[in-house]
């Protein structure tokens, strides 16, 4: 549902944002920024995080898609680095 909108108005959105290939193993903090959600949770590579935290994650050389999950009720929108 990236971009498009819901019921409840909620946009995810990913502090550091955008799209970046890592050239050597980096450790990046992963924080919501998101709007009118009430609870979140990060996946990456398939590998989901404990709801409502941010994270430290060391991303290895390469490309690493990086989701987040936004929340309200039963509204729920995507954003994906």
């Amino acid at each position: 549902m990236n971009g498009q909108t819901n019921p409840c108005g909620v946009k995810a959105i990913i502090e550091p944002g955008g799209d970046s290939v890592v050239t050597s193993p980096t450790v990046v903090f992963f924080s919501s920024a998101s709007i009118n959600a009430t609870s979140y949770k990060f996946i990456i590579d398939r590998n989901q995080f404990s709801p409502n935290t941010p994270i430290n994650y060391g991303l290895p050389t390469g490309i690493t898609e990086v989701k987040l999950v936004a929340y309200n009720v039963s509204c729920t929108d995507t954003a994906v680095a």
